[in-house]
């Protein structure tokens, strides 16, 4: 056992220095990891997903802690640690570090976008603790470039408040444990909003229905001590959502982790939060017209009719090539996948059960994704 701890760790200490890289902004050395699919090409753009780690901890450990690189693997994505100065985020708080760190995210996405193909309308912030604030400070003052956030244990702190009230509409999920003994659940007066208070202010500036879609996610593991609901915002303005996961029992922990921390609390098993935040980024991008002169419109158009639907849905498409259909329901299971549509199709979706839907319909090089909803 000791050996193959040893082994282990000298592993993971080689991929640290392998792929740590640097680039000096505002005056300062700033350093991130890269993780690249074994899929990845260069002729096709790339998904780019910035992975903020929490205080005291480093992009190394975000790496190891949240497994992004997997799936980043089977979804064919690239993925970003950067590491914050003195081991904290300007997230807005009172942190340790009063770095330009918005404007180090946009220097490291021009740098990364050097360096690789990335698609500039889909690049995506997530975080743990402090990074989670620091993905609701990007939605707030890099809407341009951020195409969507998902914070975890994070909220909105209300010193960027003010920074937010003219910026475009931005998907946003929150994921938070209600037994979270750092950063707490309710809020804390003065200092930020709380999780529920984030959703409500996203909720509100995406002009969303404020009675959202609730699911109870299975308790797949009662020994975690915990259970998880997800509430569902939508459609949002500009085609966004806001969504909730609320951990009962939760700890200031990243569900499903690599690691339980019991000093933080229970970690929650029920769902990983790794695979509903891409699943969630996946269905997003700038909207069109954002950064025009870096971003080209998709190469096809589709719509669906009609919606709500009871039995058949008419895929309407614009299109020359072939397209890949792929429909998931509210909690990113796939119900059904076509390959090689290439013109106008009726789907008979009579055995699916009544709920929510996403149809994404891609190409090599575009997705796009919008909500049904099955009578």
């Amino acid at each position: 056992m000791k050996n193959s701890l040893l082994v282990l760790i000298v592993l993971l200490v080689n991929m640290a220095i392998a792929t740590a890289q640097s680039i000096i902004h505002d005056g300062l050395i700033r350093t991130y990891q890269v993780y690249v699919p074994p899929s990845n090409s260069s002729a096709v753009p790339s998904p780019l997903v910035i992975n903020y780690h929490g205080l005291g901890s480093n992009g190394f450990e975000q790496r190891i802690y949240t497994g992004f690189d997997g799936v980043a693997a089977d979804s064919n994505f690239i993925v970003v640690y950067p590491d914050g100065i003195n081991q904290a985020w300007n997230s807005g708080l009172i942190t340790q570090t009063i770095a330009d760190d918005v404007g180090f995210t946009e220097a490291l996405i021009d740098k990364i976008s050097v360096d690789y193909n990335i698609d500039q309308r889909r690049v995506y912030a997530t975080g743990m603790s402090n990074g989670g604030f620091m993905s609701y400070r990007l939605a707030c003052e890099l809407e341009h470039r951020i195409a969507a956030i998902a914070s975890v244990t994070g909220t909105i702190a209300n010193d960027i408040l003010p920074t937010c009230q003219n910026n475009r509409p931005v998907p946003v999920m929150q994921i938070h444990g209600t037994a979270d003994g750092v950063v707490d659940y309710n809020g804390t007066a003065g200092f930020h909003q709380g999780a529920e208070g984030s959703v409500n202010y996203w909720i509100g500036k995406n002009n969303c229905s404020s009675v959202g879609d609730t699911t109870l996610i299975a308790d797949f593991d009662p020994a975690d001590n915990s259970t998880a609901i997800r509430v569902y915002y939508g459609p949002c303005a500009n085609g966004t959502e806001v969504e909730l996961y609320k951990v009962l029992g939760g700890g200031h922990t990243w569900p499903d982790g690599t690691i339980n921390i019991p000093i933080n609390g229970n970690t929650n098993r029920d769902f990983n939060a790794t695979a509903v935040v891409w699943e969630f980024f996946s269905r997003h991008s700038l909207p069109l017209g954002t950064n025009t002169e870096e971003i080209k419109e998709p190469a096809f158009q589709f719509s669906l009719s009609p919606n709500p639907f009871s039995d058949q849905l008419l895929i309407d498409i614009e299109h020359d090539g072939n397209l890949e259909v792929v429909i998931t329901d509210l909690l990113g299971h796939t119900v059904l996948t076509k390959t090689d549509i290439n013109q106008s199709t009726t789907l008979d979706l009579s055995d699916m059960a009544a709920g929510v839907y996403f149809v994404t319909l891609s190409d090599a090089l575009d997705q796009l994704t919008k909500k049904v909803i099955k009578q």
